[in-house]
């Protein structure tokens, strides 16, 4: 499994604090999750698909005190990211994510993931799934510059510099 090398490497945020939304990173959470959203969003570009993951757990940590996957994200010039983002969906593609270079806007092209397995609904909590599903469907008509946008005025992203990790 694909899971399992990366694993180590993915795993090297082991803090549990601000950070990590005070939650063990849990890398097979995080790739499903990605798999969860390519398959409900029917295929989801690259950039929505990391503002998405962090609205999910920074959602789930208002409601819970808790992140839903552990991951640290990282302020970068087009919005919050997972740190190891790169490396994460490399994980997921071992696992069935499918990424295809999608042109739009004339020359202006784009990573567009979608799922080729299945993932149970069970294999998130109830109140996980009433979470991922609400912010999936609040930005379901969002592209990915006005999801940015939006990430752009959020507290954690403006009070932090590039490269910063949000609280």
């Amino acid at each position: 499994q694909y899971i399992s090398i990366f694993e180590n490497f993915l795993s090297i945020h082991d803090s549990i604090d601000e950070y990590s939304g005070f939650a063990k990173f849990d890398s097979e959470k995080i790739i499903n999750l990605i798999l969860y959203i390519a398959e409900k969003t029917k295929g989801i570009f690259e950039t929505k698909l990391n503002k998405i993951l962090w609205y999910i757990d920074f959602l789930h940590f208002k409601e819970y005190a808790v992140s839903l996957t552990g991951s640290v994200y990282k302020h970068l010039p087009l919005g919050p990211v997972p740190d190891n983002y790169k490396w994460i969906i490399a994980a997921a593609e071992g696992e069935g994510l499918r990424g295809e270079e999608i042109i739009y806007d004339h020359d202006i092209s784009g990573i567009k993931y979608g799922s080729t397995i299945h993932l149970e609904e069970t294999y998130f909590t109830k109140e996980e799934r009433n979470v991922i599903d609400f912010v999936i469907n609040h930005f379901s008509r969002y592209t990915s510059k006005k999801i940015t946008d939006a990430s752009h005025n959020e507290d954690g992203y403006k009070e932090t510099n590039s490269g910063d990790s949000i609280s």
